[in-house]
């Protein structure tokens, strides 16, 4: 059950990219960002509801901080930022967010990190840098400076858990993920109603094609998805969670080149730098020695073999 899941969130949320790419063919990337905020809330909020009193006033500056910071401002960052670059690339550059994790601990948090995990993060950023300086002038793809609106998010992800994990643990994730979700759907559909042309928009053939893909985008990406990956947490680790991680960007990527979005020599090793450094950052204590063990043993042989001649 636990690797259906697994397979099931990484397609979902790997999906999810081409998914608002097509909502941006009908409508603005606000519209896009707020419908997806809008929708998601609304399926969970009888869960708000029900979850609400368990809400005590030490959670309302942090949860309003998660808000902002999981679900309100990178659903608009995100749409901002696919209106340059493709679904692929987006996909490759959110997979940073655990690297950023690590950071985010040490710096704000007063963490001790293992030098492996800074190895991990070195070869994180190495890929990252690499691949957006040898894309540069292909296509969408290549620009840069939409590409740090990905890596903006990807950070607020990573802040995102910091402050679930040191200020809302002690509210269950369903609860949590409820009353934030039905939160940003408050304030987004107010400023949708007041503030937008979606009315305009939906009534046009495009308008009505791109609301059904940020829908599915909304209702499956986000709210189901949330769902059912908290289910996974239940029955499985966060470590074996963590393979979304990998699988989610090979996804993009494979829609992306689907829809004629170029994939080059600097993807690839740009990805392959940065799964390397997410894979070392989750390494645990036991598997790091096991690591060591084997390198000891290699250079015992290769000494004896030398010893031996």
């Amino acid at each position: 059950m636990k690797w259906f899941l697994l397979i099931l969130l990484s397609v979902i949320w790997g999906s999810s990219y081409m998914l608002m790419k097509r909502g941006l063919e009908g409508f603005t990337y606000i519209e896009v960002g707020l419908i997806r905020s809008s929708l998601a809330g609304v399926v969970l909020l009888p869960f708000a509801v029900y979850h609400i009193r368990k809400v005590k006033k030490q959670h309302i500056k942090p949860l309003c901080m998660s808000v902002a910071l999981g679900t309100f401002i990178p659903n608009l960052l995100f749409a901002k930022a696919q209106t340059q670059i493709g679904g692929g690339m987006t996909g490759i550059l959110n997979a940073l967010s655990p690297l950023f994790i690590v950071v985010i601990g040490v710096v704000l948090f007063g963490h001790k990190p293992r030098k492996s995990q800074w190895l991990g993060v070195l070869l994180g950023l190495i890929g990252c840098v690499f691949m957006l300086y040898f894309t540069q002038g292909t296509g969408k793809s290549g620009n840069s400076l939409y590409s740090l609106l990905i890596l903006l998010t990807a950070f607020m992800g990573a802040m995102n858990v910091q402050i679930i994990h040191h200020y809302l643990n002690d509210i269950k994730p369903l609860a949590l993920a409820s009353v934030t979700l039905s939160t940003a759907s408050l304030m987004s559909t107010v400023y949708l109603l007041t503030k937008t042309n979606v009315w305009e928009h939906i009534q046009q053939p495009k308008g009505q094609l791109s609301f059904l893909y940020v829908a599915i985008l909304a209702v499956i990406g986000s709210a189901v998805a949330l769902i059912l990956f908290n289910y996974l947490l239940s029955i499985s680790d966060a470590v074996f969670s963590s393979g979304i991680t990998y699988l989610m960007p090979v996804v993009s990527v494979s829609w992306g080149f689907l829809d004629n979005e170029p994939f080059t020599w600097a993807h690839a090793v740009g990805i392959s730098f940065i799964f390397t450094g997410i894979y070392i950052t989750n390494l645990k204590k036991t598997e790091l020695g096991i690591l060591k063990r084997i390198s000891v043993r290699y250079k015992n042989k290769k000494i004896n073999k030398k010893q031996s001649l």
